[in-house]
């Protein structure tokens, strides 16, 4: 009897040491579980990250290849913002300033300026933004023309022209030609002609690239899922942080004040820059919207996936 006490005590002893050493192994195994699970998460949430920056310059791209590279854009935001009637009232006014200080009355440049004839010269500066090798704006042909009529007011009017009155009208036809040149030129062209050039040949190489690196981003996230569905989730967070960033943006960049400070004083360029910029922005605001009206779409297909393959198991 008492020999088998002993070899029960010993027993216990052995199976208490077991189980001991079993919980210690579940528990680092355990551990070890929820280490993995919180690099995992990690690594899919910096993968994300990655993934929506991908998204943004994506979507930025081509919306940028159906506007700002687009030569056609440019003109019908000339048209609608009526560019080509304020530079003809901004011209006027200052002809008129010029001429009323060397004894011509206003209505000497009323008629002087067609809408149609500046509408054709600022249409050929924009279209030399995209294509560098065309030739500007001929003035000479409105140095004559404001030349002549200038000599025939000042004959009509009882003047003889003589040497000095004749280089006095020059003086003034070489000034007025001047501040019409100046006026349909548009702004900053020689700084951004070379720059639209170059980046509108980099624009399908970075599509492409883009796209690649998206699908490599992709691969990955359901590569390090164990659940594989799961990957789904991120896709969702990069798609609808991207959406709300265009969203954002564009509203910001749509509140009228901003174009306020910068001070543009000619009121043609004005509206141009107002309608330009709005025409730009107001649908990537609707674009950001779609995304994130598809990102909410998703993100209820999962949880009901979810739900369901939980009630499987």
């Amino acid at each position: 009897i008492r020999r088998d006490a002993l070899a029960s005590v010993r027993v216990r002893r052995v199976f208490g040491q077991f189980r001991w050493r079993e919980g210690v192994v579940m528990g680092t195994n355990q551990g070890s579980g929820d280490g993995k699970r919180t690099a995992r998460r990690a690594v899919s949430m910096i993968f994300a990250f990655f993934l929506t920056l991908a998204f943004i310059a994506l979507t930025a791209i081509m919306v940028l290849q159906l506007t700002v590279f687009r030569p056609s854009f440019l003109l019908e935001q000339m048209d609608e913002s009526g560019y080509a009637e304020g530079i003809r009232l901004d011209l006027e006014n200052a002809l008129v300033s010029y001429g009323m200080s060397s004894g011509f009355d206003e209505a000497f440049f009323q008629d002087l300026l067609s809408e149609d004839e500046i509408r054709a010269d600022i249409f050929l500066e924009a279209e030399r933004i995209y294509d560098p090798s065309l030739n500007g704006v001929d003035v000479e042909s409105f140095r004559e023309r404001l030349y002549e009529r200038m000599c025939a007011y000042a004959v009509e009017h009882g003047a003889e022209i003589s040497p000095e009155i004749d280089e006095a009208i020059r003086y003034l036809t070489d000034i007025c030609t001047e501040a019409y040149s100046d006026g349909i030129e548009i702004p900053l062209v020689t700084y951004l002609s070379p720059l639209l050039v170059k980046a509108s040949k980099l624009v399908l190489p970075a599509i492409i690239a883009l796209i690649i690196f998206i699908i490599v981003i992709a691969v990955f996230l359901i590569r390090i899922q164990r659940l594989k569905y799961r990957s789904w989730m991120y896709f969702i967070y990069a798609l609808s942080a991207s959406g709300i960033f265009f969203i954002a943006l564009s509203l910001l960049a749509l509140s009228t004040d901003r174009f306020e400070r910068l001070g543009i004083s000619g009121q043609g360029m004005y509206q141009l820059v107002l309608t330009y910029v709005t025409n730009i922005f107001d649908p990537m605001l609707w674009i950001g919207g779609g995304i994130v009206a598809i990102s909410a779409i998703c993100a209820l297909i999962y949880t009901w996936y979810r739900k369901q393959r939980m009630k499987s198991l």
